[in-house]
C-alpha cells in the first residue's frame, strides 16, 4: 500500500513478532537471559503481574542456579491459569536446592497438588535494592494473598 513506507510487509509471518520478542528479553531485565540463568528458553513466556512483568513460569523442577536479585513467585498451575502461591526475594543464590530447601517448601507442595505442579517465575532487578525488592514482594502480598505467604504458610 502506498503511504505505509513498506510497514505492512512481512507482517502476519511472525517475524515482527521474533523481533519484539527477542528485544523483550534483551531489554527486561537489562541483560541477556542467558546472563540471568542458564535455564531459561530462548523464547521465555512472560507474566504481568501488577505492573511487573515476569519471565516465566517455567517448572520448578528446571530451575537451577545461578539467581540474582531478583523477586520470584512460585506458581501452581490449574489447566491454564497459574496460581500464585509465595512471592518472597533473593539476592543471590548459586545453590541448587534454594528453593526446594526453603521453609515454606512443604506449604507450596500441599497447597499447588505436588511438587510436579510448581512453577516458578522471576523478575530481575539488577539495580534494585533489598528494600526495593520487598516492597514488590508486599505489594503482590497485598494484592494476591498467596497462601503460602500468610501466617499459616509459615511468616
Amino acid at each position: 500500500m502506498a503511504g505505509l513506507g513498506g510497514r505492512g510487509r512481512g507482517r502476519g509471518r511472525g517475524k515482527g513478532k521474533r523481533r519484539r520478542v527477542a528485544a523483550h528479553r534483551a531489554c527486561a531485565c537489562g541483560r541477556q537471559n542467558a546472563k540471568i540463568a542458564p535455564f531459561w528458553p530462548a523464547a521465555v513466556m512472560t507474566l504481568q503481574i501488577l505492573q511487573y512483568e515476569f519471565l516465566g513460569p517455567v517448572a520448578l523442577s528446571e530451575w537451577g542456579p545461578p539467581m540474582e536479585k531478583v523477586v520470584y513467585l512460585v506458581m501452581s498451575r490449574d489447566r491454564d491459569r497459574f496460581n500464585i502461591l509465595y512471592a518472597g526475594d533473593c539476592e543471590k543464590t548459586d545453590r541448587a536446592d534454594y528453593l526446594t530447601s526453603n521453609e515454606r517448601f512443604k506449604c507450596w507442595i500441599k497447597a499447588g497438588g505436588g511438587e510436579a505442579n510448581l512453577y516458578l517465575a522471576v523478575l530481575p532487578l539488577f539495580k534494585a535494592g533489598a528494600h526495593d525488592r520487598r516492597r514488590i514482594v508486599d505489594r503482590i502480598v497485598s494484592s494476591y494473598a498467596p497462601a503460602c505467604n500468610g501466617s499459616e504458610g509459615g511468616a
